[in-house]
């Protein structure tokens, strides 16, 4: 985003980073340059820097008084600079490395100098630091195979050693996580819940403004079932392994449970008869590496695609919260996952259950089994009226029947006792 107000590009935000460049620059420096810089804040992002800034911030502020940690910071402050601009370097071409190096130098020259107390990732600092920054980029090589290898070989070592702590961790992250970027209402809806436990999330985009019924149950990470099958669809799309007009994929012959699925399927026809063997090869296709970026970037759930790449999604080790899901559809309706909108809009088209003169309505359900037992039933979708955009996501859970049939039955409920 451009700012009139700051005076250095930065990375800022925790929940919801965005990268800040001074309007002023766009007349003064070549689109090169800026994207030299843009590089180089994206870096910060990948690399967790700005929960980093947040915790180093706070550092400061208890141990002001604390000569050595005041130095520790400063130095910890010109390592992340050194280590963004070799990262930047690692991904352009060689021949371009002095023009990166000039490049920082010539934004220097327009920032001021000294430390950023804030938690932000700006390209400024001081010109020790800077001097510190150039010397690193002329000196710069690309790691060697053997260097690689060697690194590889001590991140398994420590994984090793670690990784008892590191899965203790990812079990309590996906027990329960999602937060509304803004203050919530809570809403009773308990009445509409009388045999299985369940939650709703509703985004009023009007008021943007968030209504949750059991906000427990709403932070906790489970598997997304086919809810995770319009996020599939929009990698695809995106990719070039499917298109809106060219998406039909031929029958493998294999006999299915379902007489829908036994046929040659569109994006179309794969989502209303929620076909798992269409996504699960556009997903193929696609690929483990970019899947994963794709689940990156979006920031959908846990992220982990463990499980395998037919089956990760399926009370597997994919896991996302209804409010996550909530926050992504409302990130998808506005067309902000970095999609081309040609994409967003086939994947809308797909999810469309019905239309009316006074409303649309799309939605996708989810029904997770274990041993023949439907346990965990999803309806996520959006709803569009003359005035007003809405999403929602509804999950129930139970021993059995709870599907995402029954899901969908009870969102429906709830959002014309809503008066939506």
């Amino acid at each position: 985003m451009l700012s009139e107000t700051t005076d250095t590009p930065m990375a800022f935000g925790i929940f919801f980073p965005v990268i800040v460049f001074p309007k002023k620059f766009l007349s003064v420096f070549s689109e090169r340059e800026l994207s030299y810089v843009f590089y180089h804040e994206l870096s910060h992002y990948k690399r967790g820097d700005l929960a980093g800034s947040l915790i180093c911030c706070i550092v400061r502020v208890l141990y002001w008084f604390h000569p050595f940690v005041l130095y520790s910071l400063k130095k910890m402050r010109t390592d992340r600079e050194i280590a963004c601009d070799a990262s930047v370097l690692n991904h352009i071409r060689q021949q371009e490395w002095n023009s990166y190096g000039h490049t920082i130098l010539n934004f220097a020259g327009y920032l001021s100098s000294g430390e950023i107390f804030s938690v932000s990732s700006g390209i400024g600092g001081s010109d020790s630091q800077l001097k510190q920054r150039i010397t690193a980029i002329a000196s710069y090589r690309r790691p060697s195979k053997k260097t690689k290898l060697a690194g590889f070989s001590l991140l398994l070592i420590l994984w090793l050693l670690f990784s008892p702590f590191v899965q203790n961790h990812n079990l309590l992250a996906d027990s329960v996580s999602g937060k509304p970027d803004r203050p919530f209402v809570s809403v009773d809806l308990s009445s509409f819940f009388p045999e299985n436990e369940g939650c709703f999330v509703l985004y009023d985009k009007n008021k943007d403004q968030y209504s949750i019924y059991n906000e427990k149950m709403s932070r906790q990470r489970v598997s997304p079932d086919s809810t995770y099958k319009i996020y599939s669809a929009l990698a695809a799309l995106d990719a070039g392994v499917i298109s809106p007009g060219k998406s039909e994929i031929a029958w493998d012959q294999k006999q299915y449970p379902f007489s829908s699925w036994n046929k040659d399927q569109t994006l179309d026809s794969a989502m209303s008869s929620s076909v798992n063997w269409y996504f699960q090869t556009l997903d193929k296709k696609l690929g483990k590496t970019e899947l994963q970026k794709t689940l990156r970037r979006i920031r959908y759930g846990n992220e982990d695609i463990s499980g395998g790449i037919t089956s990760f999604w399926l009370e597997s080790s994919l896991k996302i919260s209804p409010l996550e899901q909530v926050i992504l559809l409302r990130d998808f309706d506005q067309n902000r996952l970095g999609c081309s909108e040609r994409s967003v809009r086939a994947v809308q088209n797909s999810i469309r259950l019905n239309s009316g003169p006074d409303s649309t309505l799309y939605g996708k359900t989810g029904t997770g089994s274990i041993d023949g037992h439907d346990i965990n039933g999803w309806f996520i979708g959006i709803l569009k009226t003359k005035d007003n955009t809405y999403c929602f996501a509804l999950r129930i859970e139970g021993r059995d029947g709870a599907s995402g049939k029954e899901a969908a039955r009870t969102a429906l409920e709830i959002i014309r006792s809503l008066s939506l």
